[in-house]
């Protein structure tokens, strides 16, 4: 591209396109770069990781506002890396104040899953957390409301919980940090549009609780989740 842009360099309409390829091809560049590092995060879950997957994210954005009023269209992975850059930031199922409180993540490719207390067994593809035959897989989150404030109401929402053949699944909740644990729900198919599944009785008047979900797979491999919400209230 340097040579063709020599070749023409003394008219400016034939340049304009040859830049803007290059620059398109340093966007793809920068976007490789973010994907693989978010990526190779959404697996470990390494806060080393965390940090590489933050940084190209901000690499890519800073390319994006330096094209500003160019040739150059970068679509909508701007705004994927922006709202990818502000999850890595974000604290996740912390709610600070009162009112409505809602939390919600697809899992596609691992979606903000990173956001959990733990994860072990999952691991995380194309449409979720898939789960390999025979495995067991957990993730837990830690859902905490700001001080002097508490929940009391916590349905989950749009849920996708499999229950495999001749296996097992629950959802089950804590107090004190995983000392004791509560099954809410245990063997039930969480599946479909708006399902809700309340933890209201087990969680009513808590600063903190953590939610777990966990399946104990059979023979084949399985996307043991690909959808998890919940939402209530916080006085």
């Amino acid at each position: 591209m340097r040579d063709a842009k020599k070749q023409v360099s003394d008219n400016p309409t034939m340049v304009a396109p040859i830049e803007r390829d290059e620059n398109c091809l340093k966007l793809t560049d920068r976007w490789l770069q973010f994907w693989s590092a978010l990526g190779e995060f959404r697996r470990s879950v390494s806060a080393e990781d965390r940090q590489r997957a933050a940084e190209s994210a901000q690499a890519y954005l800073h390319l994006i506002r330096s094209l500003h009023g160019t040739l150059t269209a970068e679509g909508s992975h701007g705004d994927f890396a922006a709202a990818t850059l502000g999850d890595l930031n974000d604290p996740g199922t912390y709610f600070a104040n009162a009112g409505q409180f809602y939390y919600s993540d697809g899992l596609d490719a691992g979606g903000k899953s990173y956001q959990a207390k733990s994860r072990s067994g999952f691991h995380p593809s194309t449409y979720g957390l898939y789960l390999a035959p025979g495995a067991a897989g957990e993730v837990t989150y830690d859902l905490r409301a700001g001080p002097g404030v508490r929940f009391t109401s916590a349905p989950l929402v749009s849920m996708y919980l499999f229950l495999p053949e001749g296996g097992h699944n629950k959802v089950a909740v804590s107090l004190d940090q995983g000392q004791i644990w509560t099954t809410a729900y245990k063997d039930v198919h969480m599946h479909g549009g708006m399902a809700e599944y309340d933890l209201t009785e087990h969680i009513t008047g808590a600063n903190q609780f953590l939610v777990k979900f966990w399946i104990q797979n059979t023979d084949k491999e399985i996307i043991g989740m690909d959808h998890w919400g919940i939402k209530g209230t916080i006085e």
